[in-house]
């Protein structure tokens, strides 16, 4: 009998191992694979086109996909290097990185801040932590969260705001430059719900307010807005342009779910068939081409997860998989709408 179950259970474990090797593996993890082949280096996310540059945006993306694709292995490495290579006294993250002389390490060369790539490593730690039953990732978090509000909140004119990191945050009229896409409405959430800490809900209050203004003004809204005691404007931003940076604020609206009603001029301005990739709202000035890959794999998302169909549905197909000549931000953006369309809440 003994013998029996001992078969038994050698063939219960053969089926195991055939159903688990014949699991297919997600659109996502598919991606995840590509881009780990292409812009992954000991422990760095490499932009390629750039000088083999590494920044914290980049170490908090690769973070973020790695948790999602289960990829734990390559999460700590990358987690280990975004700590020595670019992690500050005051925890949060030089801005970038590059290649060295010293062994597996970089030679800093930005030492300002990045509020968007802490906010990405932070949160990718939050889900790493809750994921793997990891307390250690969970105390990280926290002391970058604490960090960002003592060092990079500031309120002003009414605001709660994320200063950039940079170095024209604050103009010396008092006015405050900000960047939108630093505005991850998901990630806020979560830091809410880790810390208790109602300023993270009214940063995402402010920077809906701030996105309202500025398309109640241009249409769509640019990356870099100044804020002052007379509203938002464009004067001396670092740039005043809907790009590829911008595209961020539409994917991270609809990740989080935020009333439909704030996405529209979006979507209308994507309506419009072969939309310019680029629009400078200062000068009126648009790209004479269409919008790129990544860009439009950012429309495909946000019409997913809020289940607008239209006439640009084939138009849409198979724009959410990456290309061989993408490069890293273009690649980076399609990764985080794919994401997106996994995680976001669908209306």
């Amino acid at each position: 009998m003994v013998k029996v179950w001992q078969v038994v259970s050698v063939i219960v474990s053969a089926l195991l191992i055939v159903a688990c090797a014949e699991k297919p593996l997600s659109s996502f993890d598919i991606a995840w694979r590509q881009y780990k082949a292409r812009f992954y280096e000991n422990g760095r996310i490499v932009d390629t086109d750039n000088a083999d540059v590494s920044c914290a945006e980049g170490q908090g993306y690769g973070m973020l996909f790695a948790v999602a694709a289960d990829d734990q292995a390559q999460f700590s490495r990358l987690w280990t290097w975004s700590q020595t290579g670019l992690q500050r006294e005051d925890r949060l993250f030089r801005r970038l990185s590059r290649p060295c002389l010293v062994k597996d390490r970089g030679c800093v060369y930005n030492r300002y801040s990045d509020t968007g790539g802490d906010i990405l490593i932070a949160w990718a730690l939050l889900k790493a932590a809750h994921k793997w039953n990891k307390p250690d990732y969970q105390l990280e978090a926290m002391a970058i969260i604490h960090a960002l509000s003592n060092h990079m909140v500031i309120s002003r004119h009414g605001e709660t705001l994320l200063l950039s990191g940079g170095p024209k945050g604050v103009f010396s009229n008092g006015d405050v430059q900000v960047n939108l896409s630093n505005w991850v409405f998901p990630a806020l959430q979560a830091f809410a719900e880790a810390t208790g800490d109602e300023i993270w809900d009214d940063i995402a209050v402010s920077g809906i307010a701030l996105i309202a203004q500025s398309e109640s003004k241009w249409q769509l809204v640019p990356a870099w807005l100044r804020v002052s005691r007379q509203g938002v404007s464009l004067n001396g931003v670092v740039s005043p342009e809907f790009d590829a940076d911008a595209y961020r604020v539409p994917l991270y609206l609809a990740w989080q779910g935020v009333n439909v009603s704030l996405v529209a001029p979006f979507l209308r301005y994507w309506n419009e068939g072969r939309a310019p990739a680029t629009w400078n709202l200062l000068s009126n000035e648009k790209a004479g081409y269409p919008m790129t890959a990544d860009m439009l794999a950012v429309e495909a998302a946000v019409r997913t997860l809020y289940r607008v169909n239209g006439t640009r549905d084939a138009a849409l197909t198979n724009t959410l998989v990456l290309r061989d000549d993408m490069d890293y931000v273009s690649a980076s953006l399609v990764m985080l709408s794919l994401l997106a369309v996994g995680e976001g809440i669908r209306q």
